[in-house]
């Protein structure tokens, strides 16, 4: 009984250890940020963005490790809501993310706390699987769940 055992936690272990290597892989949670410059207020607010990641910890790793990214949007997108009075710059067209990835196999209601508010939407990868309690919490802050086919 124990070399079943034995043989069982080493099956176990190489295989989690393959999946654990292809995870590593891929950015737990991917946010984007759509950003319009068309004047240098825009800039201005733009590089104070980035500073505010800086301050940080958690935000500085995400976009270091390309788990936060930034793209070019249309001019007259809403801007972001600063998060302290003296960061406002008028005029700044930086708008907030509202679509997430989440590239794990299991998430959990941590991983959804883990989301930037304003996050309307979710991808997960189809064998990614959700706790009891993140879908819920994913039902009280209103937020869909896309399944990709891969």
């Amino acid at each position: 009984m124990s070399d079943l055992r034995s043989l069982v936690r080493e099956v176990l272990t190489e295989e989690l250890g393959k999946l654990r290597g292809s995870i590593a892989r891929i950015p737990a949670v991917s946010t984007e940020e759509v950003v319009s410059l068309t004047s240098d207020e825009d800039l201005f607010a733009f590089v104070r963005r980035i500073l505010e990641f800086g301050q940080n910890p958690a935000q500085r790793a995400a976009l270091l490790e390309g788990r936060h990214r930034f793209r070019f949007g249309s001019p007259g997108a809403q801007p972001i809501q600063p998060p302290s009075p003296n960061s406002a710059v008028p005029g700044a067209a930086i708008t907030a993310p509202s679509h997430h990835t989440i590239a794990k196999g299991l998430i959990t209601e941590r991983d959804i706390g883990l989301l930037p508010a304003g996050t309307r939407s979710v991808s997960v990868t189809a064998k990614s699987r959700l706790t009891p309690l993140a879908k819920d919490e994913l039902r009280r802050l209103n937020i869909s769940v896309e399944r990709s086919a891969a």
